[in-house]
């Protein structure tokens, strides 16, 4: 009995053994596996590293081309914008140059009259034997008296004939004024034109810009005013006495200009459009629709202000806001 005990003892531990032994082969097996497994998942994902960083080389090339294009389309497009912008102001610029082609013959029919006048008669003077020294002096006085008038409304059309080619220091107000009395002759009778100065602004005041362009917005904005009126005129009857009003107000470093007309207003319809190009209510061969188109790029662009518009009781606003150049920024 003994043993066969002692037999199947030493059977078990030999079985035990045997197990032990096979469970540590399978144990070094399963590691070798798994480290098979890994090292195979990291040799995919390093070749898929590769393959994003090729990728991302080929994703930032392809956006450096795109940037590059734009970058080509937007200068192009700001170009030909540009050239657009010379070919609307050349456009107001003809438009104005034949407003003030008959500003200047209106103004010279007077003078050459008044000098006509006068030759015929120191013709008749001549032909009674009245003609003296004192006659002379007198009609020699009137006809330069004329030839220079005829020569200021030259002065005045060359601005806009010829205009500077750089931008200078000029005073609003007096161009202002000096815009009113050369348009003077194109408003309808029943116009009243007034400047109120009530913040008695210092002659001295200067804004930077082209003074022939200013002049010109000044020109686009009082010749639709007196549209404006005209119209309203002809709704209303002759008892409707047409006015524009040009005022002025300082504020710190700026300056706002004010052009007020009773007529009518501008329909709510369009105010949002009455500044984009080719936009224009007049009728066919009578308006080109750049006026307040090219007025805003002068303001805005060039002399680094602000043109908009509104509506009052009795007709539209248009507002100017320019920067004050301070005297001492003036003499650098």
């Amino acid at each position: 009995m003994n043993g066969s005990k002692d037999s199947l003892m030493i059977g078990l531990n030999m079985d035990e053994a045997q197990l032990g032994s096979r469970m540590q082969s399978c144990s070094a097996a399963g590691i070798v596996a798994e480290q098979a497994v890994v090292e195979n998942k990291l040799e995919r994902l390093k070749q898929y590293t590769v393959y994003l960083e090729g990728l991302l080389i080929c994703t930032n090339a392809e956006l450096n081309r795109l940037q590059s294009l734009l970058a080509a389309r937007s200068y192009e497009e700001k170009q030909r914008h540009a050239v657009h912008e010379q070919i609307m102001i050349q456009q107001a610029r003809k438009a104005a140059m034949g407003d003030m082609l008959g500003v200047v013959a209106h103004k010279w029919r007077q003078p050459l009259s008044a000098i006509s006048l006068v030759i015929q008669n120191m013709k008749d003077a001549w032909e009674y034997g009245e003609f003296d020294g004192e006659l002379l002096l007198q009609a020699s006085s009137s006809v330069v008296e004329q030839v220079n008038l005829l020569s200021r409304t030259i002065d005045e059309f060359r601005s806009y004939l010829i205009p500077p080619d750089s931008a200078d220091y000029f005073n609003p107000k007096q161009c202002v004024k000096d815009a009113v009395i050369l348009l003077s002759n194109c408003f309808s009778h029943f116009t009243a034109i007034e400047i109120q100065d009530a913040d008695l602004l210092d002659d001295d005041l200067q804004v930077a810009g082209s003074h022939y362009g200013f002049q010109q917005v000044m020109h686009n904005l009082l010749r639709n005013a007196n549209d404006a009126v005209q119209e309203q005129q002809h709704r209303i009857g002759a008892d409707f006495a047409g006015a524009i009003t040009i005022s002025f107000q300082r504020l710190d470093d700026e300056i706002v200009i004010r052009v007020a007309d009773n007529g009518g207003g501008i329909p709510e319809s369009i105010m949002e459009r009455i500044f984009d190009p080719l936009f224009t209510t007049k009728q066919e061969n009578e308006g080109l629709g750049v006026g307040l188109y090219v007025s805003r790029i002068i303001i805005e662009n060039s002399m680094g202000g602000r043109l908009w518009s509104e509506n009052d009781n009795d007709g539209a606003l248009f507002f100017i806001r320019l920067p004050v150049v301070k005297a001492e920024r003036r003499l650098t």
